[in-house]
């Protein structure tokens, strides 16, 4: 799963009202509800957004390493011929490359993964290893 940092720590719930899109930073103001009936494994809280108090793009050409990446089921995926990497779609330069990456997925198996930002919210897999 993917996280934003929230101040200074790793946060995990999902924000209603707020999509993030690769290769930005936001900055966000968000109303916390306590949650009467949360499931075994969810948060007591839920997250709505208030506001996008700013939001700045990378610059093209930023890569992302990603280290420790376990190929779990969701990992990577295929749906519809597009490719996503922990719900987040991307795309790929070299096909056989995310192909041979795909194949590998829910073996276990831990990689490092590298994106190129192309902008707007795009990202393509340039490596893993």
């Amino acid at each position: 799963m993917l996280c934003v940092l929230a101040d200074g720590k790793l946060f995990y719930d999902e924000i209603e009202g707020f999509t993030y899109m690769w290769g930005y930073t936001y900055e966000l103001t968000v109303e916390v509800n306590e949650d009467g009936s949360p499931s075994a494994d969810a948060s007591s809280k839920q997250y709505s957004l208030v506001s996008i108090n700013s939001s700045v793009e990378d610059e093209l050409g930023v890569e992302y390493v990603i280290d420790n990446v376990e190929l779990l089921d969701s990992t990577i995926h295929m749906n519809d011929g597009e490719y996503f990497f922990l719900s987040q779609s991307f795309e790929c330069e070299d096909t056989a490359l995310c192909e041979s990456l795909l194949n590998m997925n829910n073996s276990g198996g831990i990689v490092t993964i590298t994106f190129k930002y192309m902008g707007n919210g795009v990202i393509n897999l340039i490596s893993w290893n």
